[in-house]
């Protein structure tokens, strides 16, 4: 007989019995064998088994039925993890976009500015007020540059006059005959 563990083909536990008979028969013309009936007598029984132990057991059921199991409730937390954050994430943005109605707000083209005509475009709340705040940093950029280019210039305009003060002060020092 052999057990064997299903998923990988280890045998766990095997036995191997073997029983020799003889047969005696009734026989006259023995006088020891004339008052026996016919019968089949065990002269040997042999029996040999093979056990894995326990902990060697316990470690094959760790490997093959445990872990595996293990594994797969993991993936399952982390499928299911995953799913509730794109979920909530899709939620935000849902609420985020009610929160905020839409405003509408002129649009005027440079080209219709004379023919009068005005659009309505609709915009986030958000939108406007990033548009405004983009505006304010342009502003802010620009008079940056101004202010800068105002500081080149003035400098420019010093080194000119130090070069005019020292050709002159060579000219002086140096007349020319």
């Amino acid at each position: 007989m052999i057990y064997i563990e299903p998923n990988t083909g280890y045998v766990i536990k095997a036995e191997k019995k073997l029983q020799m008979n003889i047969f005696i028969k009734n026989n006259q013309n023995f006088q020891q064998l004339e008052n026996i009936s016919n019968i089949l007598l065990p002269i040997m029984f042999i029996n040999e088994s093979i056990e894995l132990n326990h902990t060697v057991i316990n470690q094959l059921h760790n490997i093959l039925i445990q872990n595996p199991y293990i594994a797969t409730i993991i993936l399952l937390i982390m499928i299911t993890s995953f799913i509730l954050i794109i979920g909530f994430i899709i939620l935000l943005y849902f609420y985020q976009t009610n929160r905020n109605p839409p405003v509408y707000t002129r649009y005027i083209n440079d080209e219709d500015n004379n023919n009068n005509n005005q659009e309505y475009v609709q915009t986030n709340s958000t939108s406007v007020e990033n548009i405004q705040s983009k505006q304010e940093e342009e502003k802010e950029e620009e008079e940056e540059e101004e202010e800068e280019e105002g500081e080149e210039e003035e400098g420019e305009q010093q080194r000119q006059r130090e070069e005019e003060r020292i050709i002159i002060a060579n000219n002086q020092q140096n007349p020319v005959v």
